[in-house]
């Protein structure tokens, strides 16, 4: 081989070496693609409101703050067909002696509520008698209800587990049953089941030391 051919291939890249960088840049290319569409399908499924979302974004609210029930047994749980309030252990902003704002996991009432000659379902927390300082606030969780409906699957007064219309007791129940639908959709009903960790007569007793 000469000098000069010699130099040309130090300079150069081979054909194997062009097809190599070629299958990676594409091998990367589909990654990014694929990453960005779904990204992108889930963004316009989010700006598309459809019912399925929003159902799911309100249950999973509820669901966050049933989740985090504490069995408060001055106060206890209340629940109707268009409404629960209950206590819960939550982040909340709290101020102290100096003023300063901080984030705390605290005690709170909260309370959903379907707003009374309305569409929207509101949810409502303020500071349980446990926490001082804590800022109360409301604000809707959904808007443009049709239907809004909760049950609670628990034990009657005869000890039988079933679901019922109405929860008047110091502990949670077992389940809670979320009917939903949205005027601009009448006929999409959506049921969402939550499961309650800590309801039951059980989780009382054990807070009692009983």
């Amino acid at each position: 081989m000469t000098p000069s051919n010699r130099l040309n291939r130090e300079r150069g890249f081979t054909l194997i070496e062009l097809l190599l960088v070629t299958v990676i840049l594409g091998v990367i290319g589909m990654v990014l693609y694929a990453t960005l569409a779904q990204g992108l399908k889930l963004w316009k499924r989010a700006q598309s409101g459809t019912p399925e979302l929003r159902a799911l974004l309100l249950s999973e609210k509820m669901a966050s703050d049933l989740r985090n029930v504490y069995p408060c047994p001055d106060k206890g749980f209340s629940g109707s067909r268009d409404s629960a309030k209950f206590c819960a252990v939550l982040e909340a902003v709290s101020v102290n002696t100096k003023k300063e704002a901080m984030l705390q996991t605290v005690p709170m009432r909260v309370h959903y509520y379907r707003e009374r000659g309305g569409d929207s379902l509101l949810r409502e927390h303020s500071e349980t008698s446990l926490v001082a300082g804590a800022q109360d606030g409301s604000w809707p969780v959904a808007e443009k209800l049709d239907e809004f409906e909760l049950t609670y699957y628990g034990r009657n007064t005869s000890g039988v587990l079933n679901w019922q219309r109405s929860w008047e007791k110091e502990y949670a129940p077992d389940a809670v049953k979320l009917v939903v639908s949205f005027k601009d959709f009448p006929k999409k009903k959506m049921i969402q089941i939550i499961q309650m960790p800590g309801g039951g007569d059980k989780r009382l007793e054990e807070v009692r030391g009983v």
